[in-house]
């Protein structure tokens, strides 16, 4: 086990002398494996270790398990930093699945302690096992071959040390050398996605189709890998030789150059493209991908420019991927909160109940009964629409936009006050018709708007 911890860290260049590692430490087998490992060789890479341990809030035995990992930090003196958040909470507070909240949690945690020490890496205590879970999980969700890589040994600041380990090594590994840990017993429970493919599917194709699944699932990570650096390598040539930026940053491809390339090849370009320029390309579907392909196409003058932050257009035998000249974007939706919630930098929302109706310029109130879910603030999506005062029925915020004459660069930044089932008003530009709904109880719901330019007006 030493050894082939030893040979991956040298291998895949995981740990480098003087890093300073944060450790995600659960409690659990795999973790306490990890942490006993990186202890061996905290001398001879003069390393710094941090323990870093989040209470998700789930179980009953979480307390007892951050205590545990404090306590065992303390014995090997090695400094320790936890949090807690609940992932159930978060989850439904934003509309997201338990594991996605758990991930997105854990990472903000992450984070926060990388800026507090300084520190360079962060180890993970993923294993074969897990590698082997994450490929079936997303092979059932139809991944591409990008997906097929599963998880990887060095992931920008993140180092899974143990990647190629099995389970049932760690296990001996923990048994020999009797390094405490604690027990999960939600592992047991089939609950989670992951646990059914763990607890039930592998079982079952074990024992009724093949005993080396396992082992065929981890290689197919390995040849996906290769595949894929393969391809990206040609990617990057290809946008070497067929991309070139303006002064103002923009990237221009030259349309017949690029229509002579594969097709997977191309996609893969303009996913390069959106890369170099953009920040939202996990926001960039198949279906977008297709349409910028098709756009190579189409006449000089055609134009894309609701992808994100980027506009695309057609230029005689050119087509050009420009930031858009945008204002303020919110990347997410807000959820309000009674009391001030800070918008942005220019923008404040106040809530607070009432049982007084009212309207002025910057303030209106909504009937309790007619709010389905959170008040959130966020910017328009693709088939929005809303229902104004005086109109029979609803109308597309993209049909308001053109009668109003609002530039096609200044849409995203307009901002739209809505909940689960519908948009209430687009800030400064239009109030929907159930601002004017009384309420049945003599409840409703204040929403005080503040600018900045009004505070100097």
């Amino acid at each position: 086990m030493e050894q082939i911890f030893l040979d991956t860290i040298e291998n895949y260049k995981l740990i480098e002398k003087n890093d300073t590692i944060l450790i995600g430490f659960s409690g659990g087998m795999d973790s306490a494996c990890l942490l006993d490992l990186l202890v061996k060789i905290k001398d001879d890479y003069n390393l710094k270790l941090i323990g870093c341990h989040f209470n998700h809030q789930v179980r009953a035995e979480a307390k007892r398990d951050e205590d545990f990992c404090k306590k065992r930090c303390e014995d090997l003196n090695i400094e320790f930093y936890s949090a807690s958040g609940s992932m159930v909470g978060f989850a439904r507070e934003n509309k997201i699945s338990e594991e996605a909240a758990g991930r997105i949690l854990r990472k903000n945690f992450f984070n926060d302690i990388l800026k507090k020490t300084g520190a360079n890496k962060i180890a993970l205590a993923h294993n074969y096992n897990d590698q082997v879970e994450t490929l079936l999980m997303r092979i059932f969700r139809g991944t591409g071959l990008d997906g097929l890589r599963g998880m990887d040994y060095k992931d920008g600041n993140i180092i899974r040390p143990i990647l190629n380990v099995k389970r049932a090594d760690i296990e001996t590994y923990i048994k020999e050398n009797k390094i405490p840990y604690v027990e999960d017993h939600t592992n047991f429970e089939n609950a989670y996605d992951r646990n059914k493919i763990r607890n039930l599917i592998i079982p079952y194709i074990e024992e009724s189709l093949d005993k080396e699944i396992s082992d065929q699932v981890f290689n197919l990570s390995t040849l996906a890998k290769n595949d894929v650096a393969f391809l990206e390598e040609l990617t990057e040539e290809n946008f070497l030789n067929l991309c070139k930026k303006d002064g103002l940053g923009n990237i221009i491809v030259n349309a017949e150059e690029y229509l002579k390339l594969d097709k997977a090849l191309r996609y893969r370009l303009v996913r390069r493209i959106y890369k170099d320029l953009s920040t939202y390309i996990k926001d960039i579907s198949y279906k977008n991908i297709i349409s910028i392909d098709e756009l190579f196409l189409k006449t000089s003058g055609k134009f894309i420019d609701n992808l994100g932050d980027i506009k695309i257009r057609k230029s005689y035998n050119r087509v050009i991927f420009e930031k858009n000249p945008r204002q303020e974007i919110l990347n997410n939706y807000i959820i309000l909160k009674e009391g001030i919630n800070n918008v942005n930098e220019k923008i404040k929302i106040k809530i607070e109940k009432t049982n007084k109706k009212s309207a002025g310029k910057n303030y209106f109130t909504l009937a309790v009964e007619s709010i389905s879910g959170p008040l959130v603030i966020r910017t328009r999506e693709n088939g929005d629409r809303i229902r104004p005062k005086g109109l029979n029925g609803s109308k597309k915020l993209k049909d308001i936009f053109i009668d109003k004459k609002i530039d096609r660069a200044k849409r995203e930044s307009y901002l739209l006050l809505a909940d689960n089932e519908k948009i209430f008003a687009i800030i400064d530009l239009v109030k929907s018709k159930y601002l004017y709904d009384d309420s049945k109880s003599g409840t409703y719901v204040l929403v005080s708007i503040e600018k900045e330019e009004d505070k100097h007006a």
